[in-house]
C-alpha cells in the first residue's frame, strides 16, 4: 500500500517542476525500500525499519512541498487518497504486535542449543533501526 501510495504520489508531483527535488528523493526512497525488499533474505529487519523511516521522511517532505503548489483540484483529491493510504499502511505497521512475538520467541527458546544451529538471517530481529538494533 505504500509503495502504491508512493507511486501515485510520485506520478502526480511530476507535473509539479518545482518539487523535483523532493519527487526524486521520494523515487530514490522508493528504489532502495524495493531492493531491500528484494533481499530480504540476506538483511536484517533493522534495515527495513531504516528504509521504511526515509521512505516516510521523503514522502512527507514531497507531500509538504506539494502543499505549497498551485494543484488542480483533481490532482488534489489524488494525494489525499495516497497520503490516507500511506499513512493508514504506517499506522498498521506500528500496531503490529511483530516485535512482541519476537521477545516471546526469545523468552521460550532462547536459551535452546539448537538455536546455535540456526543461520543468522533466519532468526527474528526487532523491527527497530539498525542503531538500536547495535547498541541492544
Amino acid at each position: 500500500a505504500r509503495s502504491d501510495a508512493a507511486n501515485g504520489t510520485v506520478t502526480i508531483a511530476n507535473n509539479y517542476p518545482n518539487v523535483s527535488a523532493e519527487t526524486q528523493a521520494l523515487k530514490f526512497a522508493q528504489t532502495e525500500m524495493a531492493n531491500t525488499i528484494e533481499q530480504y533474505k540476506w538483511i536484517p529487519i533493522s534495515e527495513y525499519y531504516d528504509r521504511n523511516e526515509e521512505l516516510d521522511a521523503a514522502y512527507q517532505a514531497l507531500i509538504q512541498a506539494l502543499s505549497q503548489e498551485t494543484v488542480s483540484d483533481d490532482d488534489r483529491s489524488k494525494l489525499d487518497y495516497y497520503t490516507t493510504n500511506f499513512n493508514g499502511a504506517q499506522k498498521m505497521i506500528e500496531k503490529s504486535t511483530y516485535n512482541q512475538e519476537v521477545s516471546e520467541f526469545f523468552a521460550k527458546y532462547g536459551s535452546s542449543p539448537f538455536l546455535k544451529f540456526v543461520d543468522d538471517y533466519d532468526m527474528p530481529g526487532y523491527y527497530v533501526s539498525s542503531a538500536d538494533a547495535t547498541e541492544g
